[in-house]
């Protein structure tokens, strides 16, 4: 006879009546919503206490009057905090329009690659055939001048001198542009200026190349390639004369002076047009 063995089914195993054990869970914990305008209203308010800020860069102290906030998170409502007064004494407010500086920049640099983008501007062309008299203008080209890499001296005392001759003048690019290149350049075209000072000169010449190009001025160059597309209805490059008539401005100290100035009782024409990438533009802390 033969012995056979025949393997057991692996269904014939007993089956286990426990249910099957589970991982333990841990209960989901919800973090509290923080209320950011109750947390930060007290931190402004407090930096307006006398001896909070040291504002005192030219000799003079000019402590700040008011303070305004802006704070996104995604998915969440911004939050607009302010603090103090305006300078004429009633209470500031955070959509009050105010300068927005070097912002300018940013815009006038956004401007010129949405007119690269579209083939309007060359980024390889040189500069000679719209400002000749520029140091090495035939060898520093559109893209040096976004990438801080014209080499043109970093010096801007005489904005600040030809700005005080006249407060109300209206200046053109070109006429700022004509001041600047008695300097002397004080590195070859396509060193890149790690200072960064020398981003006045290289962005009023940028500012100016694309209003040649373009035809238009560089307010509406601003406003029709950047802010309009972006939304900010509110921010906008400005000449002087059309500054809104709230429009909040720090008091300041002239070169040499001892005392505070009221921006309000001077004209503002020179200061917006001398330099346009780093006075003209007015923007609100919501924009």
């Amino acid at each position: 006879s033969v012995a056979t063995t025949v393997a057991a089914s692996p269904t014939s195993q007993p089956q286990s009546t426990e249910p099957a054990p589970t991982e333990p869970t841990t209960p989901r914990v919800t973090e509290p919503e923080v209320d950011l305008a109750a947390l930060l209203q007290p931190i402004i308010d407090a930096s307006l206490e006398p001896g909070a800020l040291d504002w005192n860069c030219c000799g003079v102290d000019l402590p700040p009057t008011s303070v305004r906030l802006g704070v996104r998170v995604t998915g969440h409502d911004d939050v607009l905090l302010s603090s103090g007064v305006r300078l004429d004494g009633t209470p500031a407010l955070a959509a009050d329009p105010i300068p927005g500086n070097n912002l300018g920049h940013s815009l006038v640099k956004q401007a010129a690659l949405a007119l690269i983008a579209d083939g309007t501007v060359d980024p390889t062309a040189t500069i000679d055939q719209w400002f000749p008299d520029q140091p090495n203008a035939d060898r520093v080209t559109v893209q040096m001048l976004l990438d801080i890499t014209h080499g043109w001296a970093t010096s801007t005392d005489f904005i600040t001198e030809n700005l005080l001759a006249d407060l109300a003048r209206t200046w053109t690019l070109a006429e700022t542009l004509g001041l600047a290149n008695a300097q002397p350049p004080v590195a070859e075209p396509g060193t890149f200026d790690q200072t960064w000072d020398g981003n006045t000169i290289g962005m009023i010449a940028l500012a100016g190349v694309l209003e040649e190009v373009t035809g238009s001025s560089l307010a509406d160059i601003v406003h029709d390639h950047v802010t309009e597309p972006l939304g900010l209805s509110h921010t906008f490059v400005g000449v002087g004369s059309d500054d809104p008539a709230d429009l909040q401005l720090g008091l300041f100290v002239l070169p040499g002076g001892t005392d505070a100035i009221d921006p309000r009782d001077l004209s503002s024409v020179a200061f917006r047009t001398i330099d346009p990438p780093s006075s003209a533009v007015i923007t609100t802390v919501p924009d």
